[in-house]
């Protein structure tokens, strides 16, 4: 089988981390910096954006995203399983593209145009903070509450515990639309796929740690 080496150590400087590593030896900072270096990567030229003049933008202002639902190929798995163990790869669906125009917590609310993340002042995008009551402060102002069961949960959020320092808040699902039984992530700047609820269980991106249900009026 052929594997496509380029592709791995592309997502390997991604996400700056050493897949070797066990959480009992990263640190919140490195934790911080590594992901920092990570979502930066918003401010980029898009993936796929023409380098010269004539060639127009295949995703224009990103508000032409395409959405489908297609099977993982063999590098697909190799590529995501070598981070997330207990991906299940018969399930998984990769269902849009890879882009810089939006992010996770974009995605759980629909939103393909903007790179988002919560902060205390609520001003989007803006300096990310990783603290869970931001979390909380941003989704609530959006209409959404905590809840402790999966079962009525909407969005949920991730976060990493290393038993030392606070909790680090570090990615958010969405259940997908076509099959409620099952999640969907947009990873930073690459592909969006659908997941079981734990199936992103791993260093980079910890546990899930909160839920949250849209508020009904």
């Amino acid at each position: 089988m052929k594997i496509n080496y380029l592709a791995v150590i592309l997502f390997v400087i991604l996400f700056l981390f050493n897949c070797c590593n066990s959480i009992e030896n990263i640190t919140i900072n490195q934790l911080e910096m590594q992901l920092r270096s990570f979502y930066e990567g918003r401010n980029k030229p898009l993936l796929g954006k023409a380098n010269d003049q004539t060639t127009p933008d295949l995703y224009p202002h990103c508000d032409n995203i395409p959405t489908f639902s297609h099977s993982l190929d063999q590098n697909e798995i190799f590529f995501y399983t070598s981070f997330f163990s207990k991906l299940d790869t018969n399930l998984s669906r990769r269902t849009s593209i890879s882009t810089q125009c939006y992010n996770c917590v974009s995605w759980t609310l629909g939103i393909t145009n903007e790179w988002l993340w919560p902060d205390g002042e609520f001003i989007l995008p803006s300096e990310k903070s990783t603290k869970p009551e931001f979390f909380d402060e941003f989704y609530k102002k959006l209409g959404y509450t905590k809840t402790t069961d999966i079962k009525d949960a909407d969005i949920e959020a991730w976060g990493v515990d290393n038993g030392i320092d606070p909790l680090y808040m570090t990615h958010a699902s969405v259940r997908y639309a076509p099959d409620r039984s099952i999640w969907e992530s947009k990873l930073g700047a690459l592909q969006r796929l659908t997941h079981i609820a734990d199936g992103l269980e791993s260093d980079i991106y910890g546990k899930v740690r909160i839920y949250y249900k849209k508020h009904l009026i």
